[in-house]
């Protein structure tokens, strides 16, 4: 992501995030914060890995280094628009979320498609890049709404993902079997489409995908 539109889009990012609450915003994102000078640094876990936040500027850091311009606007629009958390009881894949069946087909292109080419065929490996990223199982039949499930697990079984504390997501593969192509999907909480912009959860996505392709090389 480059350009003078996104750095539009993070000029405008940073100017809501510092017209906010500190407070609010630690309470309603689920992220600790620590005070420094006449404002503080927001540890907001993403993934598997923590960005720093300085607030009220709205700095976005990964690993020492400024972070990415993708990351920094998910990021700071995260803190600015999370109202609590969010669960996978209604799941929806991302072109059935709020304004976003126009960027469907690029997402498809972008996350899903990625992760089947890789993963259709390599179940054990998903579940490696998965559980890497902080993933975990989960019970659909459940009672108790979504329950974890005890290990080990089928990788055909919806995988949750934390991405943002506050903000989960699904992760279903099939792999190939009996002549059928493999497919995976990503499904997002219902809630999250009237929450977030279309086009952050489609970057949210995207950084999932990167970020399980990564750990798979590992």
């Amino acid at each position: 992501m480059e350009g003078p539109g996104y750095l539009q889009a993070v000029t405008a990012a940073k100017a809501e995030f510092s017209g906010g609450s500190a407070e609010i915003v630690r309470v309603a994102a689920g992220v600790s914060s620590e005070t420094v000078g006449s404002g503080c640094v927001f540890r907001v876990p993403l993934m598997d890995s923590v960005v720093l936040v300085t607030y009220p500027d709205g700095g976005v850091f990964c690993d020492d280094q400024e972070a990415g311009v993708d990351v920094t606007i998910v990021v700071l629009h995260y803190l600015c628009r999370a109202a609590g958390p969010l669960d996978l009881c209604d799941p929806v894949r991302y072109g059935r979320l709020h304004h976003a069946a126009p960027f469907a087909a690029a997402f498809r292109e972008r996350a899903e498609v990625l992760l089947m080419r890789r993963f259709g065929e390599d179940g054990q490996g998903f579940m490696r890049a998965i559980r890497r990223v902080g993933g975990h199982p989960l019970d659909v039949g459940s009672p108790s709404v979504f329950a974890p499930v005890v290990l080990p697990a089928d990788p055909t079984v919806l995988w949750e993902v934390p991405f943002l504390p506050h903000l989960p997501f699904g992760v279903r593969l099939g792999p190939a079997e009996d002549g059928l192509p493999a497919d995976c999907v990503l499904l997002f909480p219902r809630r999250a489409g009237f929450l977030y912009e279309a086009e952050d959860l489609a970057v949210c996505g995207q950084l999932l995908a990167a970020r399980l392709l990564e750990r798979a090389g590992h």
